[in-house]
């Protein structure tokens, strides 16, 4: 077990192999192997140092040397402890190494020829310092042509940073001009494909015109080459039906108020009532009225905000069947299926592309309208309890069920939200009624 023992005079130290050792030097001995004055001596003169070492801060305006380092003792020429130990520790080392045949330096003529290697492929030296983590300025006093200028020899972790640096295709600069084949063979590709090209030159993060130039240009940069590679790897990996949808989010994204051809939202949405989806039942999960629902129907035209939020409804449920835990809601679903039969709509499975199909043939005559002043009192009950719209029945049953709701004591908007239709409507009726009485 090592141990210290101390003089109390001037401080000196000294470490003993065990406690036994310690005890007989000090009774022999009493520290004769050392000078009190010399040693007091000493620590007077490494505090005068200590006192007049000058602290520098880093004024290198990139770089930021940090105190401690040795990088700051040589660049800034800071003399205080920790840069003045840090600068101590790597001597040390550096003799170390020297000492084991491992020198820190390397020569420059191997280094110098790489990265002139490197530059001739196309990667520049701003290019070289991104990716080693080294200064522009370093890596051009390797490349320089001026003798003077040029260093005799180089680290080895610096050599090793540049040996790192390959002549690939992903190491070379964004600015490098390549030749375009490739780029036109991709863009036409997607253009065959169907994608619009004001889309893909959104997709790419460049205006139409600049697109169309690209196309006619013999040579396009190496940062171009890579985000048209990109574009043509993930939108051939789509399907069809994802293809659509990628190309509605975009357009939702760029103009969500742009208005659109309403024929695929309609026939989604009486797909779904061909299903037993009651028209109030629509209008719940795509958060609107149910006289704005109606007016939906009849529309030619929506919004590309609306036809995204039909499309997401009818992909989730059109796979599945309306709720019928209650008589009621039975009876909602089954004169809804009643009504889209009898108007010839067709169900999910029935479409092969929902959007592009040609329209149905004319119903058949079975399913031909029932006279105007025809009244059916199971479709007049359906639809003042909300399961049927102001739609789906005759002049005659409009008249009667807004009758019937009237008398019951429904105000005017209840009345046309339980029908599906708009108050204006309701208050014509009824003053027709009031007439005709």
């Amino acid at each position: 077990m090592t141990s210290t023992l101390t003089c109390p005079v001037c401080g000196y130290t000294r470490g003993y192999a065990d406690n036994h050792s310690a005890d007989d030097h000090c009774a022999a001995a009493r520290h004769a192997r050392h000078s009190c004055d010399k040693q007091l001596r000493r620590t007077a003169a490494a505090t005068a140092r200590a006192a007049a070492r000058i602290t520098r801060a880093c004024e290198h305006p990139r770089t930021r040397h940090q105190h401690g380092t040795r990088a700051a003792y040589v660049g800034d020429r800071c003399r205080c402890q920790p840069c003045t130990h840090a600068n101590a520790l790597a001597s040390k080392d550096n003799r170390r190494q020297r000492a084991h045949g491992r020198d820190r330096y390397s020569d420059t003529a191997p280094v110098r020829a790489h990265l002139l290697a490197l530059r001739a492929h196309g990667i520049g030296l701003r290019r070289l310092a991104q990716l080693t983590g080294l200064s522009d300025h370093n890596l051009r006093r390797l490349t320089s042509n001026n003798t003077d200028d040029l260093p005799h020899r180089v680290r080895t972790t610096t050599a090793n940073k540049i040996h790192q640096v390959q002549p690939t295709e992903a190491n070379r600069a964004g600015h490098v001009r390549v030749d375009a084949a490739d780029t036109h063979q991709r863009l036409h590709d997607l253009i065959r494909r169907g994608w619009p090209t004001p889309q893909i030159a959104a997709d790419l993060g460049v205006l139409p015109h600049n697109l169309t130039r690209t196309l006619t240009t013999a040579t396009v940069t190496v940062a171009t080459e890579r985000r048209v590679h990109a574009l043509h790897a993930r939108l051939t990996a789509l399907t069809p039906r994802q293809a659509a949808v990628q190309q509605r989010r975009a357009d939702l994204a760029r103009a969500p108020r742009r208005q659109v051809d309403a024929r695929g939202s309609r026939r989604r949405l009486q797909a779904l009532m061909r299903l037993g989806w009651t028209p109030t039942g629509l209008a719940t999960h795509l958060g609107m009225r149910a006289s704005r629902f109606q007016q939906l129907q009849a529309s030619s035209r929506v919004t590309l905000t609306t036809a995204d939020r039909i499309d997401d409804l009818y992909e989730r449920i059109s796979h599945t069947g309306p709720p019928e835990a209650t008589e009621i809601a039975r009876a909602a679903a089954q004169a809804t299926q009643d009504h889209a039969r009898h108007r010839g709509w067709l169900a999910p499975l029935a479409w092969d592309d929902i959007n592009n199909d040609p329209d149905p043939g004319p119903s058949a005559p079975d399913d031909s309208p029932r006279p105007d002043d025809d009244i059916d009192e199971v479709a007049v009950e359906r639809a003042i309890n909300g399961g049927l719209p102001l739609g789906a029945l005759t002049v005659a049953e409009q008249d009667e069920a807004v009758r019937r709701l009237t008398e019951n004591g429904r105000s005017l908007r209840d009345i046309a939200e339980q029908l599906a239709t708009t108050s204006r409507n309701i208050s014509r009726r009824r003053l027709r009624l009031r007439t005709a009485a």
